[in-house]
Formats: structure tokens, sequence, C-alpha cells
């Protein structure tokens, strides 16, 4: 017998709901608050960091469907990853995806002195 996975896989990635939702409400500041703090939304964003905290400590945008408001969005995306994922990447020990997401706190010129 097979059973069932101790956590059940989503109907869709969660990037791409989350984009989905940035896009209608043309904004992404209130969907990274939303996420639950349950194992597999954590998971979730340990993905989301790894795939996206390059571009934001570049200042380019992760969304390429996102035209009209992309530096809005970067800029939304920094100031809440900055403060807010430390904590919740530090937790199932991502320490390189903390230590590259408190860099966003800083200008953009200091924080390639910091990250080399």
């Amino acid at each position: 017998m097979g059973g069932r996975p101790a956590t059940p896989r989503p109907s869709y990635p969660v990037d791409e709901v989350f984009e989905t939702c940035a896009a209608i409400a043309g904004s992404v500041t209130p969907f990274p608050e939303r996420r639950l703090r349950l194992p597999v939304a954590e998971a979730h964003l340990v993905g989301c960091a790894d795939s996206r905290l390059d571009d934001l400590l570049a200042d380019d945008s992760p969304f390429s469907w996102l035209q009209a408001a992309e530096n809005t969005a970067v800029a939304e995306l920094q100031s809440w990853f900055a403060p807010r994922a430390c904590d919740r990447l530090c937790a199932p020990g991502e320490a390189d995806l903390t230590d590259r997401a408190a860099l966003l706190a800083l200008p953009q010129e200091r924080r390639w002195d910091r990250s080399s």
C-alpha cells in the first residue's frame, strides 16, 4: 500500500498562484504576508527566495509578465524580504538565503561590497 504523502502537492505551483494574484491586484505587497507559517508554506518561501533573490539583489524584476509596475514590484518585494523573510528563512536552516535576504536592506552599491 502506497500511503498518501505527508504534505499534499498543490494543484498549481505557488509561484504561479502568487504571480496570478499579483497581476490581478497590480501589487505584490499583500501576498507575502498572507502566507501561513506552516512547514509547506515555509518550504514554498525557501523556493521563492532561492529563485528570486539574485534578481532582487540586482534590482531586477523576477517577473517577466509585470512591465507596467515592474520597479514598484521590485521595491515592494525588496522591502518585504529584508525585514521579514530573514527569520522565516533562518528557521528551516537556510543560512545563505537568510544572508542574501538581509543584504536587501542595504543600498545596491553596498550589497555587492558585502556579498563578495
